[in-house]
């Protein structure tokens, strides 16, 4: 079974895991939830394994496919700070976050995003409670510097070498008992040197790590933003929403549909293509979630059907794909689709995504 195919699975397990302990764990012994904990955890460094591999075996065959954009630097920052507290509140850590006011850059918004959350929860992982992470965005020049500091336990000054190299783990343990893959710092590492950027680390045993990225400005010839103001990265939309989820897989259908539900909007799911259009023939969707690949009609040919003119059909529509090819996402959204995201689905993504696209539709109608 390839890589690909685990990652559903494994996200399928984590997330009703996690709605059994949102949603029952008041009903349950502190055995039961601790079962329930395990399952969460497992499933989780497992899922973040097969996704370490995949990313591995995509640079090893040197197919890092970067989707370079205009996008603001300052917002990825702030905004994956704002995720990243909710993890450091759990252990009592404090992050404090300054920024400088960069000018937009050409980057890939996600692939940074896979950064800094890679190095945050790094810092959380290894901190005692009580302790405090800073992060850092400044301007030397024509490069933006990234600082992510820590008063945690140090690296030892010998083993610093081989942190961004596979599967290596230094004497250093988590301060709760956190698992490790040994393979993020080296994805790291790949994708700043992709932007033409710099990593590196300082270290002291007994007063903590700063890890920083040294990546070069590289202004776009027009400025057109790909993220969301820093302000709403932990908001969702409060309009409930109207949305059709088109899947073949009978799991991940039920899957996005309960998270889609829990979150306050009306969700129909359908199973191909076709039926996405005999749907749309009766009733009107604020959104499609549309699987691209699907045995009678995939995604790309439906949404042609539904872009072509033969209908009045203006809803957002979002791809949802395993697979990584950036030939891919460009079909879809040749095709008409106003996004593509991978699988297995982040839910804060997700919201984060439909909240965006609802917004410009809405100034655009």
């Amino acid at each position: 079974m390839a890589a690909h195919d685990l990652r559903n699975p494994l996200n399928a397990l984590l997330t009703y895991s996690n709605f059994l302990y949102d949603e029952v764990a008041d009903k349950l012994t502190k055995e039961q939830v601790a079962f329930i904990i395990q399952m969460q955890e497992s499933s989780q460094f497992m899922l973040k394994l097969v996704t370490d591999l995949l990313d591995i075996s995509q640079i090893e065959a040197g197919k890092l496919d970067l989707n370079l954009a205009s996008a603001s630097l300052q917002n990825i920052v702030q905004r994956n700070v704002a995720l990243n507290r909710v993890l450091a509140d759990q252990k009592d850590i404090s992050i404090a976050c300054k920024t400088a006011d960069l000018p937009v850059m050409l980057l890939d918004a996600q692939k940074l995003e896979q950064v800094l959350n890679n190095l945050i929860t790094n810092a959380v992982k290894f901190s005692f409670p009580k302790t405090s992470i800073e992060v850092e965005l400044m301007q030397g020049g024509d490069r933006a510097l990234i600082l992510v500091r820590d008063s945690g336990q140090g690296i030892p000054e010998d083993e610093q070498e081989n942190l961004f190299k596979p599967f290596q783990r230094t004497s250093v343990q988590s301060t709760a008992g956190e698992k490790s893959t040994g393979l993020g710092l080296m994805i790291v590492r790949k994708i700043v040197e992709g932007h033409e950027g710099k990593i590196w680390v300082e270290s002291t045993v007994g007063k903590g790590s700063t890890f920083y990225v040294s990546l070069p400005i590289h202004k776009p010839d027009t400025v057109v933003l790909s993220l969301a103001e820093p302000e709403k990265a932990e908001t969702r939309s409060h309009q409930a929403l109207q949305i059709l989820v088109a899947d073949d897989d009978a799991v991940n259908r039920h899957l996005l549909s309960r998270i889609l539900e829990k979150s306050g909007h009306k969700v129909t799911a359908v199973e191909s293509g076709r039926k996405v259009l005999e749907k749309l023939e009766a009733h009107t969707f604020d959104v499609l979630l549309l699987d691209v690949q699907m045995p009678d009609m995939g995604g790309i040919e439906t949404t042609q059907h539904i872009r072509s003119g033969e209908s009045d059909h203006n809803m957002v529509i979002i791809a949802v794909t395993a697979g990584t090819q950036q030939a891919e996402k460009d079909a879809c959204l040749a095709a008409g689709m106003d996004a593509c995201m991978g699988k297995p689905i982040d839910p804060k993504r997700l919201f984060q995504v439909i909240e965006e696209l609802m917004e410009l539709s809405n100034k655009e109608a």
